[in-house]
């Protein structure tokens, strides 16, 4: 039984099935058939994180890293990160994509809605390129879904702001994993 502490890696799991939505605060013991993890949690130099189950991946894309502020390009580095994605997703046969980006509360809801269709977007239009002929949807969720809580002290509602900006893409895979 693993425990995880992190307050992306509580979000993921959530947002995969594998638990409950938390506070930053909650700690909670996640129970998952083994044969069903692969590769449970990998950050990627603070630029992504990846959920991996043997029927799909999520990968999160900090909005920070990936995107200039108040900007749907991609970065150069969100390039690189798609790009390993989408070379191991060529070796599998994909059943969806989905594609939901989300900002913090910052700027009105019209603004952050349009941000987070555009970042949606971009995403989804870069991986359509690097993989063709497969559906994708995209959405933005403006700042409906927080992930973390936007309140305390300046630097605790700036850490919220920061994990709440950002880009989700969950791939379900047809096949098992070779």
């Amino acid at each position: 039984m693993a425990t995880w502490a992190a307050p992306a890696a509580i979000a993921l799991a959530a947002s995969i099935g594998l638990a409950p939505a938390a506070p930053d605060d909650t700690v909670y013991d996640i129970v998952a058939p083994i044969e069903d993890i692969v590769a449970v949690y990998e950050e990627i130099d603070n630029a992504a994180t990846t959920a991996t189950a043997a029927d799909g991946q999520e990968i999160r894309l900090a909005a920070d890293v990936n995107f200039d502020k108040d900007s749907a390009a991609l970065t150069a580095r969100a390039g690189e990160i798609l790009s390993a994605a989408t070379s191991q997703w060529k070796e599998r046969t994909i059943e969806t994509i989905s594609v939901v980006g989300h900002t913090d509360s910052v700027q009105g809801a019209v603004d952050n809605q349009q941000l987070s269709n555009d970042r949606a977007a971009a995403v989804a239009a870069a991986l359509k390129d690097a993989l063709g002929e497969v559906t994708i949807t995209a959405a933005g969720k403006g700042a409906t879904v927080p992930i973390a809580k936007e309140c305390g002290s300046a630097e605790e509602v700036e850490a919220a702001r920061a994990l709440n900006r950002r880009v989700d893409i969950l791939v379900t895979f047809a096949d098992e994993a070779p």
